[in-house]
């Protein structure tokens, strides 16, 4: 049950996002839009003024009497950083995002390295920490397996057996969430689509493992050991080893074939109402025979909508800033 810090601290986050989400405001439109009695929001509104949350503002109403007070939301109060890592066709990919309290790009760079080690990952944030000395939560995003906080698979040899998230927190105060890539695109698509109902995001690249994320309940499905979305394991099983997937998918009928059973296990177990695919290699003809496919194994009716996504870069960057803003906020779990 919800104790008196639990409703204290709901009530906080409640009062919080009406303020992220209007142009200006007054203690009596916050109590309004959330239902709280004035006398509450007055409390947690002067909290939030005292802590430079909230910034009031002039007033330039011609209105007879004294009028209501009004505050608009200080963007600049916490910012968020996310990073994100991938093996291209000629070398490494890094690329690093900064946002301010309601997500909003401050800062946005992208490198193209030889090589991405934990060292060039630590010295590049020291470089953005002396810019932004409010960053409250990072998100990393990393092709790999992580188990017990150590990468101990990736498809950047160099990071594997690093506890990148302890080697951060280290050195660094705020939050630190290191994740699967796909983890964050699927909660980037997600969000950004405003989509309600499950969702899965299938990635096929041209360089690395085929890999999925999950979004179940408005939740990323992580699972137990943080294995979930390792779907290149389902092809093995099916008897194409991973290391031969990357030349199957070039195949047309061996890539159909791959995507067709992925989809079926799935669909038999997440049930997603849309699926999203990204890759170079998927078009739009492959979508409809993986479909028809589908459709000779279950009913048509199971079967969700596909969706192309060609640019999974705006996505991934989506999901590490929503993801690092969504680790600031206080959370009660039944």
């Amino acid at each position: 049950m919800l104790n008196i810090i639990d409703v204290k601290q709901l009530n906080k986050e409640m009062i919080r996002e009406v303020m992220k989400h209007s142009a200006n405001f007054t203690k009596a439109s916050v109590a309004q839009e959330t239902g709280l009695s004035v006398a509450t929001c007055n409390t947690f509104l002067n909290e939030f003024l005292k802590q430079k949350e909230i910034i009031e503002i002039e007033q330039t109403s011609l209105q007879v009497g004294r009028p209501a007070r009004q505050y608009v939301y200080n963007n600049e109060f916490q910012y968020v950083s996310g990073m994100y890592t991938s093996i291209e066709k000629d070398g490494y990919k890094l690329g690093y995002v900064v946002a301010d309290g309601i997500g909003q790009v401050v800062m946005e760079e992208t490198l193209e390295l030889d090589k991405i080690t934990s060292d060039i990952i630590v010295e590049f944030h020291e470089k953005i920490f002396q810019k932004f000395n409010n960053i409250k939560a990072i998100g990393i995003g990393i092709p790999g397996v992580i188990q017990n906080g150590t990468i101990a698979f990736c498809d950047i040899k160099e990071l594997e057996g690093v506890n990148l998230g302890k080697l951060l927190s280290d050195k660094f105060d705020g939050t630190i969430i290191v994740e699967n890539d796909m983890n964050f695109v699927s909660y980037g698509i997600y969000k950004k689509t405003n989509c309600k109902d499950d969702i899965a995001a299938i990635y096929f690249p041209s360089h690395a493992y085929i890999g999925c994320g999950f979004v179940v309940n408005g939740r990323v499905l992580k699972g137990h050991t943080l294995f979930a979305g390792e779907i290149s394991y389902i092809a093995d099983a099916y008897g194409i080893k991973r290391e031969e997937q990357r030349i199957a998918l070039r195949h047309k009928n061996q890539f159909r074939e791959i995507v067709s059973k992925l989809m079926i296990a799935i669909i038999t177990t997440i049930n997603p109402a849309k699926v999203f695919m990204t890759g170079e290699f998927i078009e739009e003809e492959d979508v409809q025979e993986v479909i028809e496919w589908c459709a000779g194994i279950v009913d048509r009716g199971h079967i969700p909508a596909v969706e192309i996504t060609r640019d999974i870069t705006p996505r991934y960057i989506d999901g590490l800033i929503h993801t690092a803003l969504d680790s600031l906020k206080y959370h009660f779990d039944i």
